[in-house]
């Protein structure tokens, strides 16, 4: 009978309720998988290295983040481009103020919002019958101040910038504890930042959270194109209107990469790539936004730089380089504009980059690590002239490091210019290494016809 009326009990009782945070979960996971098939596992784990199976269900944080499909959707206008607030971007949930997220996820945004900036450029080219045109923004140039503290040549780039302020975007990297006046054109486009030390990864550091953090910007990270690295002691010897032309019209980034002196191959390289293929040159340099993306991206290159680029290994002035050529290589030139490998002179990208920079630099007397300062007796309206007109290079870093150089006096070496196939082509935007004191002295009574603006 107890038996009977135990039975009758179960069978009439209410259905226990279903677990609700299991459902969720359940429910989480799949939007997830189906989302990674949507869009593909690439788009939301840019290193290929990791197992997206495991990588997709150890971080489940990222239920709680926007849907990665709305990513194209712009960022409110509300969001200001101060570096200094608390502001969370709707891409990428990223915070302005501190790297809260690591600084792989800042990268890894950074160059996922990257490729997704550059389709949409795309996009408003084809059929418009066929292909929706989205609003797209002028382009800009970013150019990315890498400074200790103040900027003395400040009254020339406000000069400079004068008028053109929908061609342009600023970002500086500076001492964690700096901050630009609030009178200055650099307030509040300071980064967050941290500690640097030249010829070190901490400067590689610095240069790609520059680019990371102006393609984030949520004002003007899908308009910038360009990105111009320049330092305290740089000044512009052409107009914004001649740069943005010159920049815009290339289909080369400007980046000098040239095998060096036997003294810089003796580190090891392998597995990750040939000893060979080691490149070096300046750190100055101007690159197009598919470049930015690949030096975003890599974590493979810049991990063996990290650990193993210890004696006669400069970073900064060799990782980028010896990168944009190594990642045509392992993605059989997927991203890069008519890559190549030559075995004779390593792994090149000579139709992507261009061997050179836009920087002049006057390394041609004796010198330790540092060019000769460029001081008010050197910078006349003939030397302007000169420089600007210049279509060969004669003074880089190629011409003291270089294996080219290695056995011959630089004077007797000579690089012409080669802009889009043309030979001969104005060499010089910018020019470094310039006394501070000679903008306040000479250079702001200088006039238009001499500075170009």
């Amino acid at each position: 009978m107890k038996g009977r009326d135990f039975m009758m009990e179960t069978f009439s009782s209410t259905p226990k309720k279903p677990n609700t945070w299991l459902l969720l979960w359940c429910s989480c996971t799949l939007v997830l998988f189906y989302l990674a098939y949507m869009s593909g596992f690439n788009e939301i784990l840019p290193n290929q290295n990791l197992n997206p199976l495991s990588t997709l269900t150890s971080h489940l944080y990222l239920a709680s983040l926007p849907s990665i499909a709305d990513e194209i959707r712009p960022v409110a206008s509300t969001i200001e481009p101060a570096w200094t607030r608390t502001n969370f971007s709707q891409e990428c949930a990223l915070s302005w103020t501190v790297l809260a997220l690591g600084e792989a996820t800042l990268l890894s945004c950074a160059a996922r919002l990257g490729r997704q900036h550059q389709r949409s450029a795309l996009a408003g080219f084809g059929d418009p019958e066929l292909l929706p045109r989205p609003p797209h923004p002028r382009p800009r140039v970013a150019f990315l101040f890498i400074t200790r503290d103040r900027i003395p040549h400040e009254p020339l780039w406000r000069r400079f910038f004068r008028g053109h302020e929908d061609r342009y975007s600023v970002y500086v990297h500076s001492r964690p504890d700096y901050e630009s006046p609030r009178e200055s054109l650099f307030h509040n486009h300071h980064v967050p930042s941290k500690g640097v030390r030249r010829l070190s990864m901490s400067l590689v550091r610095a240069m790609r959270r520059l680019l990371a953090y102006a393609i984030v910007d949520p004002d003007h990270g899908s308009s910038n194109s360009w990105f111009v690295y320049v330092c305290e002691a740089t000044i512009p010897i052409r107009s914004l209107d001649f740069i943005y032309e010159y920049l815009m019209n290339s289909r080369q980034s400007f980046v000098e990469s040239f095998l060096p002196h036997r003294k810089y191959l003796t580190w090891d390289t392998e597995p990750e790539f040939q000893n060979r293929s080691l490149r070096k040159g300046e750190l100055w340099m101007a690159l197009h936004a598919r470049h930015a993306v690949m030096i975003l991206d890599d974590t493979t290159i810049f991990n063996k730089f990290k650990n193993s680029c210890k004696e006669w290994c400069g970073p900064d002035e060799q990782y980028i380089q010896t990168l944009l050529g190594q990642y045509c290589r392992r993605n059989s030139c997927r991203h890069c504009s008519g890559g190549m490998y030559s075995r004779n002179h390593g792994i090149l990208d000579p139709q992507g980059i261009s061997n050179w920079t836009t920087m002049y630099v006057n390394w041609t007397r004796p010198h330790w690590t540092s060019p000769n300062l460029l001081g008010v007796d050197v910078m006349t309206p003939e030397w302007f002239k000169d420089i600007q007109g210049r279509t060969v290079q004669t003074d880089g870093m190629f011409h003291e490091t270089s294996a080219v150089a290695e056995g011959h006096h630089w004077r007797n070496i000579s690089r012409d210019c080669v802009y889009n196939g043309v030979s001969n082509s104005p060499c010089y935007l910018f020019a470094r290494k310039v006394n501070a004191s000679v903008t306040a002295n000479h250079l702001q009574s200088l006039p238009s016809s001499v500075l170009g603006y």
